[in-house]
C-alpha cells in the first residue's frame, strides 16, 4: 500500500491505539497541521536547539556568588566530612 490510502491507514491505526479522551485533541492537532504550516517561531529552535541551554549556563556561569549559596554550603559540608573521616 502506498501513497493517501496508507498514509490514512497509518493515521487510523495511530488513533485506534490512543485513549478515547485523547482522540478529539489528536484529530484536531492533525488536521490544523493539514491547513496551517508550520509557526515560524520554533523554526530558531530547530536550527539551533541548544542555544537556549547555552544561555541558561551562560547565565548562572556569570551570576553573584551570593545567589547560589546553597551550592557553597554544600561543598563547605562534604570537604567538612571528607577531613572528618
Amino acid at each position: 500500500m502506498r501513497g493517501f490510502p496508507a498514509w490514512i491507514t497509518r493515521r487510523t491505526n495511530h488513533l485506534l491505539k490512543l485513549p478515547t479522551v485523547n482522540r478529539l485533541r489528536v484529530v484536531a492537532d492533525w488536521t490544523l497541521a493539514l491547513l496551517f504550516p508550520r509557526e515560524a517561531v520554533s523554526l530558531g529552535v530547530i536550527e539551533h536547539p541548544r542555544q537556549d541551554f547555552r544561555d541558561a549556563l551562560h547565565v548562572i556561569a556569570t551570576a553573584p556568588s551570593h545567589l547560589a549559596p546553597a551550592r557553597d554550603r554544600e561543598e563547605k559540608e562534604d570537604d567538612h566530612h571528607a577531613y572528618h573521616r
